[in-house]
């Protein structure tokens, strides 16, 4: 089973392209699951207590693709990549936190892309606590915290297209068309 990280900042458009990418590969006949971004759900119900819960958060998101493991799909296209945990980690946070999240996502065989925002496309804010601004930062961190761990990744620009790009990237094929579903 590949592990299908799509890293991104809040807002830039990781949702909508790992959601199109999932069902592009389950068209083609790969045995596919999507795994949803965790924290996603928290910020829409409000649980302040679980997203300051560092520990909790990546156990639950870590369990949602610990449940894949075994199981016999081709991919698993993740929404929120294990390591997107420490973005969110205080400074002063558990010492072995970052490598315990590093060495649980090295146990997988992942195939990483990094998503840059758009210029033209508009911040999406729905489902999201923080603006555009603070969505940059984080990207910004991200990319620190994926190369002082020398996580390899591929980089995309999010557009109409990026879904059927990353779709050749994995599987060497071209997408399937609407034509394919007759």
């Amino acid at each position: 089973m590949k592990v299908i990280n799509l890293f991104a900042a809040p807002g830039i458009g990781k949702s909508t392209s790992a959601q199109i990418l999932t069902g592009l590969l389950s068209i083609g006949g790969y045995r596919v699951e999507y795994v949803p971004e965790f924290a996603k759900f928290q910020t829409f119900s409000g649980n302040q207590a679980a997203l300051s819960d560092q520990v909790y958060m990546f156990a639950k998101q870590e369990n949602r693709l610990h449940v894949f493991k075994d199981q016999e799909f081709d991919f698993v296209v993740m929404d929120g990549p294990l390591p997107i945990a420490l973005l969110y980690t205080p400074e002063t946070y558990f010492k072995y936190y970052e490598p315990l999240v590093m060495e649980v996502f090295s146990s997988f065989d992942n195939v990483n892309f990094f998503l840059d925002r758009n210029p033209s496309y508009e911040h999406k804010k729905h489902g999201r606590i923080q603006d555009r601004a603070q969505s940059d930062a984080l990207s910004l961190r991200l990319e620190a915290i994926l190369s002082r761990h020398k996580v390899p990744l591929t980089r995309e620009m999010v557009r109409p297209q990026l879904p059927l790009v990353l779709y050749e990237a994995l599987t060497g094929a071209k997408p399937p068309s609407l034509e394919d579903l007759a």
